[in-house]
């Protein structure tokens, strides 16, 4: 007789425990899904954030790209005046 309440025991301890276990699971699943939905949105709006940074970046290295194209033809337009600079002068010297 005692060894069937052990059994008995044993069992329900068991449905009951992994009962628990299973309904604890459940839960925290469910609670973790609703913080993902929320990190799923900061994510978004972080995202967003990177992207408007993106475009501007975009558009100041475009203007420093035309500022840099329109020194290149000044440069390149502007006369040479047969004087050499004082950097040209020391080129040739390798002492």
């Amino acid at each position: 007789m005692i060894l069937w309440m052990f059994f008995g025991m044993a069992f329900w301890g068991a449905v009951l425990g992994g009962g628990f276990y299973f309904v604890r699971r459940y839960v925290r699943a469910i609670e973790r899904r609703g913080t993902e939905d929320q990190t799923v949105v900061e994510l978004r709006a972080r995202l967003s954030t990177m992207e408007e940074l993106v475009d501007s970046l975009r558009a100041d290295v475009s203007r420093l790209e035309d500022g840099q194209e329109f020194t290149t033809r000044l440069l390149a337009s502007a006369p040479r005046t047969g004087k050499p600079s004082p950097n040209d002068a020391d080129a040739g010297d390798l002492h």
